[in-house]
C-alpha cells in the first residue's frame, strides 16, 4: 500500500493484467474503492470481485472506472476479457454531491439536471444526496446500477420544544424511505447543534438503536452538524456542572453506530492569502483538533462539507478574490494536513446556491484530492491566482480609485456606503465588505460611463465579468419589484460567448433582512454575467446606464447602484 495523500491510498497496480489474473488487495476500512484500467468500452471487460461481477462506472479519459463499497478486510480483483492496462486500485473517500433535485436559486445558471450532472459531476462521485421524490427513481436506478450509493436528506423531524423518547425518535427516522427503501442506502438528518439539548438522550439512544438493528443492515445515518465543537455551542456555552444533556453522547453513539458525521465548514473568502490560510487552518485544523480531544480519530466518521455557495447567498464575498482557488486551497488542507488522515468523505453544501462554474470545479477538486490523490493546488495548472489582478477596486471601497468617471458625468455619480447592504446581497457570514456602492442618477445629456482597464489577459482564455446591480430609488422608498435594471456592461479586448452572458432579478434571500425588505418584501437585485475569450493581454470594461450611446432607454432622472465588479479566469468544466 502507498498513501498518496491524506485521502488516497493506492492498494495495487498492475502494468498489465491478462485475463483470469487475480489482484488480492487489503482495503484499510470499510468505504469506497477505486479501480480503473485502460479502455473506453465496458462491455470489452468484466470486473469481478469476490468472484462477483461489478458494474463499471463509466469511461473517464482513456480508462474504465469502477467505484465499489467494500468491508475492510482481504479482497480479490479480477478482470476477464481483453488485457487489463494500467490497472489501479485505490481506497478513496466517499464523494457526495448535494443534491440532486435542487436547482439555483439564480435559474439562468440551471438547470443542474441529470444531463448536466453526467457530464460535469457525476464521473467524479460516488455518493448522490437526493430528495427521495418519485421522479428521481430512474436516475437512481441508474446511478446504484453502477455502483453508486443514493442518500435522501430530512429535517431531523423534532423542533426545539420537543421531548420525544427514544422510541419516537427510532419511529421518525428508521420509518424514512432512506431507511426503508431497498432504493436507498441511507438518510442525511439536517442539523444539530452541539451543546446543552434537552432532545439528546433520546437522539443517542436512538443512534445506537437504529445501528444494532439488523434490519437496517446496509443503511447509514448522516447527522449534520452545524458547529465549531463537539461539546459547546459556536459562543462555548456548555453547563461543565451537568452533562445530562450534553451533545458528547450523541456524536459519540454516531460513532460507535456507524453513522457518518457531516461537519458543516462554510469558509468566507479573505481579501488576503494569507490571512485566508490562516482562516483555514483557525476553522479546519484547530476545530478538528479539539474534537480529536474529545474523540480520538473523529475524522474517520466524518465527512467535511464545504460550502461553495457562490451567488444569491454566497461565501463568495471578494470580487478581488477568485473563489475557485480559495475552493483548491480548503481542498488541498484536508489532504496535506495530518490532522485528517484518513478523513472518510467530503461535500459540498448546496447546488442551489452554486454557480455553475461552481459546481464543475469543484468536481474536479473531487477527482483531483480524492481519486488522484494529488498534494499541489488544481489551480496552478490552469494559471489561477487567489487574488485577481484585472481591474482595481471592484467593490468601491475606495471611491473612485482605480475607475475613469469623466469629469462631465462627475455629479452624476457618488460613492456611499449603506449599512447591512452586502448582507442584503446575500454575502454570508454578515460582513461589511460591498456595503459601498456606486450611486449614478440618468443623464439625458450623456450615458454615466465608468470604466477601466482589464489587466493582465491571457489572449484566448476564458473570463467571466459579474456585477450586482440594483434601483437606488426602489431601495430609498422601500419597493419591491422585479425588473430588469438599465445598465449596460462593455467589454473591449474579447469576444463575449454569448451563450453564457445573461442579466437576471435576484431577490434578497429569505433569511437577509435590511429596513422594510425582508422575506415577505423582498428587495431585487440583478445579476449581470458576462462571458468572453480575451483578444488582448489588456481589455477595458465599460459600464453606462444608457441602453446604447445614443439612447437612454430608460426614464431621465432615474437612481441604479452597482457593486461586487468582479473579473477572473472562467472555468468552463472541460479542457477549454
Amino acid at each position: 500500500m502507498k498513501r498518496l495523500n491524506n485521502l488516497v491510498v493506492e492498494l495495487a497496480s498492475r502494468a498489465k493484467l491478462e485475463p483470469g489474473d487475480v489482484v488480492k488487495f487489503r482495503n484499510p476500512r470499510e468505504g469506497w474503492v477505486f479501480v480503473s484500467c485502460d479502455g473506453k468500452k465496458p462491455e470489452t471487460r468484466q470486473l469481478k470481485i469476490n468472484g462477483r461481477p461489478h458494474p463499471w462506472k463509466g469511461s473517464f479519459g482513456d480508462n474504465l472506472e469502477a467505484m465499489c463499497y467494500l468491508p475492510q478486510g482481504e479482497h480479490v480483483l479480477a478482470v476477464h476479457g481483453k488485457p487489463a492496462r494500467r490497472l489501479a486500485i485505490r481506497s478513496i473517500p466517499e464523494l457526495l454531491f448535494t443534491k440532486y433535485g435542487y436547482n439555483p436559486f439564480v435559474k439562468n445558471y440551471g438547470p443542474y439536471d441529470w444531463q448536466f450532472l453526467k457530464r460535469y459531476v457525476l464521473p467524479h462521485v460516488n455518493t448522490v444526496i437526493g430528495t427521495g421524490s418519485p421522479e428521481q427513481n430512474t436516475q437512481n436506478r441508474e446511478w446504484r446500477s453502477a455502483g453508486g450509493k443514493w442518500i435522501i436528506e430530512r429535517g431531523m423531524s423534532f423542533d426545539k420544544s420537543a421531548r420525544p423518547d427514544s422510541g419516537e425518535v427510532v419511529s421518525a427516522w428508521g420509518g424514512e424511505p432512506g431507511m426503508t427503501d431497498p432504493a436507498f442506502d441511507g438518510l442525511l438528518l439536517d442539523e444539530f447543534f452541539s451543546g446543552d439539548d434537552a432532545r439528546y438522550p433520546a437522539f443517542s439512544e436512538a443512534l445506537r438503536r437504529l445501528g444494532a438493528d439488523p434490519k437496517f443492515k446496509g443503511k447509514k445515518l448522516y447527522p449534520y452538524c452545524g458547529s465549531h465543537y463537539p461539546d459547546r455551542n459556536d459562543w462555548g456555552d456548555y453547563n461543565e456542572e451537568d452533562t445530562s444533556n450534553s451533545s458528547v453522547p450523541f456524536w459519540r453513539a454516531a460513532i460507535q453506530s456507524g453513522s457518518r458525521i457531516a461537519w458543516e465548514r462554510y469558509l468566507q473568502e479573505r481579501h488576503d492569502r494569507e490571512i485566508a490560510k490562516d482562516l483555514i487552518e483557525e476553522r479546519i485544523g484547530e476545530k478538528i483538533r479539539l474534537w480529536q480531544k474529545v474523540f480520538p480519530n473523529v475524522q474517520e466518521s466524518m465527512i467535511i462539507a464545504f460550502g461553495y455557495m457562490s451567488m444569491g447567498f454566497a461565501l463568495n464575498a471578494h470580487p478581488s478574490v477568485d473563489y475557485k482557488v480559495f475552493l483548491d486551497m480548503q481542498f488541498r488542507y484536508l489532504a496535506t494536513e495530518p490532522a485528517l488522515k484518513g478523513l472518510y468523505g467530503i461535500t459540498g453544501w448546496t447546488s442551489g446556491y452554486a454557480e455553475e462554474e461552481t459546481l464543475k470545479w469543484t468536481a474536479q477538486l473531487y477527482r483531483h484530492y480524492g481519486i488522484e490523490g494529488n498534494t499541489q493546488l488544481l489551480s496552478k495548472r490552469y494559471g489561477f491566482t487567489y487574488e485577481l489582478p484585472h481591474i482595481k477596486n471592484p467593490d468601491f471601497a475606495f471611491n473612485w480609485e482605480g475607475w475613469c468617471v469623466p469629469v462631465n458625468i462627475e455629479k452624476n455619480c457618488t460613492v456611499k456606503s449603506i449599512d447591512g447592504y452586502s448582507a442584503l446581497q446575500g454575502r454570508w457570514s454578515v460582513t461589511d465588505v460591498g456595503n459601498s456602492v456606486m450611486i449614478v442618477k440618468r443623464s439625458s445629456l450623456r450615458a454615466n460611463a465608468v470604466s477601466q482597464p482589464i489587466r493582465h489577459l491571457v489572449r484566448g482564455k476564458l473570463y467571466s465579468v459579474k456585477l450586482i446591480s440594483g434601483d437606488y430609488d426602489d431601495f430609498v422608498n422601500g419597493k419591491s419589484e422585479e425588473k430588469l435594471h438599465t445598465l449596460k456592461i462593455g467589454i473591449e479586448g474579447g469576444e463575449l460567448v454569448k451563450e453564457k452572458c445573461f442579466q437576471s432579478p435576484l431577490p434578497n434571500h429569505p433569511t437577509t433582512k435590511l429596513g422594510p425588505f425582508r422575506r415577505d418584501h423582498r428587495y431585487w437585485f440583478n445579476l449581470h454575467h458576462l462571458v468572453f475569450r480575451a483578444t488582448a493581454k489588456t481589455g477595458k470594461i465599460t459600464i453606462s446606464d444608457w441602453v446604447t450611446p445614443g439612447e437612454p432607454g430608460a426614464p431621465i432622472g432615474q437612481s441604479t447602484m452597482y457593486n461586487f465588479v468582479e473579473v477572473q479566469p472562467y472555468w468552463a468544466g472541460e479542457e477549454q
